[in-house]
């Protein structure tokens, strides 16, 4: 038979062994969540958000019947060489700047730019986009798309 002391003993010393495990796996995911994409850095919206933020905005314009736009901003891939991703992080923190501070712009798969225009009606969107293309100018050439809420929310595309 043990002795109760010793037996506590080890069973203290595997419960701080697994305490001290338990922090260090902590640690990882705090490390790992800390970790920014270089399109949060930059102020952009990550997919995930973008997608949240605009279920929440759908639900408030039906509610209170708001107003709303998106718009798609697909950018040329023709040039897939290095850099690209730079250069399409670049053009996203520009068009950003073009937009109202409470517009939330994401970056998705580098190649696609989602602009949320809360309390914005489908003229009004389309006059952003204007601003947009003249801040751009040639530089690139980009392909345009907006959806407006409550006009757009109908139809099947």
């Amino acid at each position: 038979m043990t002795d109760p002391i010793e037996r506590l003993r080890r069973e203290n010393e595997d419960l701080r062994m697994e305490v001290s495990r338990l922090k260090s796996w902590i640690e990882r995911l705090e490390r790992r969540s800390a970790r920014k994409t270089p399109a949060v850095e930059k102020d952009l919206a990550d997919e995930s958000y973008f997608l949240r933020r605009l279920k929440e905005a759908v639900r408030a314009a039906e509610r209170y019947a708001r107003f709303l736009c998106v718009v798609m901003i697909d950018l040329p891939d023709e040039d897939r060489a290095e850099g690209y991703a730079d250069r399409a992080l670049d053009a996203a923190n520009r068009f950003a700047k073009t937009f109202r501070k409470t517009d939330l712009v994401a970056l998705f798969d580098s190649d696609r730019v989602y602009v949320l225009l809360e309390e914005t009606e489908t003229g009004q969107g389309i006059e952003a986009l204007k601003r947009v293309q003249d801040e751009i100018g040639t530089v690139l050439v980009p392909r345009y798309s907006i959806a407006c809420y409550p006009s757009d929310a109908q139809r099947d595309e």
